[in-house]
């Protein structure tokens, strides 16, 4: 099919704008030579004013020079009336392109000339000498080499070298980089036709006759085409042999005959899927018996690493799977990714993977063996599966607290849903990764709003606030402690005590934060001498001396240092006090803390020390 439309070139020669009618061409059918058969071509575009046919080259300086002078040249304009792309193919073979494109370019000179049988056979002649050569040099790309080698056969055939084509074909067919996917059909096909004498243009076929047959179930065709045996392991172009393809379509009886007719049981796709991967994929709990009885082994591995006991557990056919563990497929083999059945049972969150993940608990010994990416079953269960699968890996022995190579456990990457029972099972929630941070401070800087959510929900992050009835109103322990009385907020301590450590929900900040960052030195001294947590940290790891040394509060400073304070405290980002100190430009509280021992060469996060802040804040 194809549709004319106007389009707008321009000219290389003569830099001159100019519109063209082509056509928008889709194409049902090829030829093996590549031509699209019951199609009309259109000349190629040229330039009404040098008459020159440029095609969509493009072109460098020195070849621009050398079109000049082509184009313009008498010989040129005096054949303006040849066919446009018998020029085109001239022009590239003047300007010494590549032999592949110049022998494509005069092979469609031969297909538009098609009603002009001589002009059609000078230009396959062409075609032919240009491929050979092409074949025949050392920068000849390997992704060609078929393709190219075809086109030779078959323009021979199509140029009646009946003979020449049949020692080429047989040429290719002892070719071992020809012995592979779908080429030793297409070059069967193609002597096929030498051999019989055809040399009109032929379609490229999809597959062989075999193929045709199972796909129509056309039962007669088959069983007639299963005497040909070079037909029963040819690969088709979608990559399947006629067993596979069989197998494919779910036709037990097709597949029946094939392998009585001598099918190779185990000869795979293109992607080394084997007759059984296609039929535990397909649960064909009828054929699989029969093709286990014929192939021997079965754990045939595929191009992903993967046995068909692997398929059968990722397409969800438990039948299958039994049927294969019970002749005797491995239970631990991994695939290309170093996932054993474990991890692929664990990548679902599906009541029935959980059923079969108890099930082969049962016969799995080690659940903490690793992938290539360092990732456990439980890894796998906490990003992806349910809470339920993380329950039987827990009481298999899988390790709750197993670490990846940058030292984070599940809780770190789990589904934020999972957190709770992550918790509930064990998890370590103090644990740390490679970076000093745990799970929660981790997604805290990350800024991950479902996994702080998911976080907050334990309480351990803070909670919300307890609001009190005062003489001025309701108010909360850290709205006192920040700007209320000290008898307010002694007051609420006699009343409830655990409000002296409590911890508010949006940064899990204590009352003695509150008093640090509002310079309340009453409150603070108040909160201190009824046990307060000197070093609590926020969601951050931020103490109160954090807070106090940034917003320049030095007596607050003075009064943490005294109460024994850690001045070395690290935050999330490896800030310390006399970083905040330094990068706000506090230089007294800067000083007050390298008097007590603070170090001003600590690196944060980012390399840099409180001294580094310091110069900046100096300048």
């Amino acid at each position: 099919m194809s549709a004319e439309i106007e389009k707008q070139f321009t000219c290389p020669v003569c830099r001159i704008d100019y519109p063209a009618i082509v056509a928008s061409e889709t194409f049902d059918q090829l030829a093996i030579d590549g031509q699209p058969l019951g199609t009309v071509f259109l000349p190629l575009p040229e330039c009404p004013l040098c008459g020159g046919v440029f095609g969509n080259i493009s072109l460098t300086s020195s070849e621009l020079q050398k079109l000049q002078d082509f184009v313009w040249d008498t010989s040129q304009q005096s054949d303006r009336k040849v066919d446009s792309r018998v020029r085109f193919a001239r022009l590239l073979e003047h300007l010494g392109r590549d032999a592949r494109e110049t022998g494509l370019a005069w092979l469609q000179a031969a297909w538009g000339n098609s009603d002009i049988p001589q002009t059609a056979r000078e230009c396959r002649e062409k075609s032919l000498s240009f491929f050979k050569d092409y074949l025949a040099s050392p920068d000849a790309e390997s992704e060609y080499l078929f393709d190219i080698s075809l086109k030779v056969a078959d323009i021979l055939r199509q140029l009646q070298r009946f003979e020449d084509a049949e020692q080429w074909l047989l040429q290719m067919q002892a070719n071992k980089r020809f012995q592979q996917t779908w080429y030793p059909m297409l070059i069967n096909h193609t002597l096929k036709l030498v051999r019989e004498g055809n040399f009109m243009p032929a379609f490229l076929p999809a597959g062989n006759l075999l193929h045709k047959a199972v796909e129509h179930n056309d039962m007669q065709a088959m069983q007639a085409a299963v005497c040909e045996k070079s037909l029963l392991n040819e690969i088709d172009t979608a990559g399947l042999t006629p067993l596979i393809l069989a197998i494919s379509l779910d036709n037990a009886t097709a597949a029946r005959l094939l392998l009585d007719a001598g099918a190779d049981p185990t000869q795979p796709d293109t992607r080394g899927n084997s007759p059984l991967h296609i039929a535990a994929q397909r649960n064909n709990r009828n054929l699989l018996p029969l093709l286990l009885e014929r192939s021997k082994n079965p754990d045939p591995v595929n191009q992903a690493g993967q046995t068909p006991l692997h398929v059968a557990i990722e397409t969800l056919n438990p039948q299958i799977a039994g049927m294969l563990i019970n002749a005797g497929a491995s239970l631990v083999r991994k695939d290309a990714r170093g996932n054993n059945l474990l991890h692929m049972i664990c990548q679902r969150d599906n009541p029935q993977y959980e059923k079969i993940l108890e099930v082969m608990l049962k016969r799995v010994t080690d659940v903490n063996l690793r992938n290539h990416d360092g990732m456990t079953p439980l890894h796998i269960a906490a990003e992806f599966g349910s809470a339920n699968m993380l329950k039987l890996l827990i009481g298999a022995g899988a390790k709750i607290d197993a670490r990846r190579t940058d030292g984070s456990s599940a809780l770190f990457f789990c589904r934020p849903e999972l957190i709770a029972a992550l918790l509930e099972f064990g998890a370590d929630i103090d644990l740390k990764n490679n970076e000093g941070l745990s799970a929660f401070v981790s997604a805290r800087l990350n800024g991950d709003k479902a996994r702080i959510a998911a976080f907050k929900t334990t309480g351990r992050f803070g909670l919300p606030a307890k609001i009190f009835e005062i003489a001025n109103g309701s108010k909360s322990v850290f709205e006192i402690a920040a700007a209320g009385s000290t008898e307010d907020l002694a007051a609420i301590l006699d009343k409830d005590p655990t409000q002296r450590d409590a911890k508010e929900i949006e940064l899990g900040e204590t009352p003695l934060h509150a008093a640090a960052a509002a310079d309340n030195e009453t409150a603070l001294k108040l909160l201190i001498e009824k046990g307060a947590a000197v070093d609590a940290t926020n969601d951050f790891l931020r103490t109160p001396l954090h807070y106090a040394a940034i917003k320049g509060h030095y007596e607050i400073v003075k009064l943490l240092c005294k109460a024994k304070t850690n001045i070395h405290a690290l935050d999330a980002r490896g800030t310390t006090p006399l970083h905040d100190a330094a990068a706000a430009g506090h230089r007294r509280i800067y000083d007050y803390l390298i008097q007590l021992g603070a170090s001003d060469s600590t690196l944060d996060n980012q390399g840099r020390s409180a001294a580094s802040f310091l110069n900046d804040s100096d300048n």
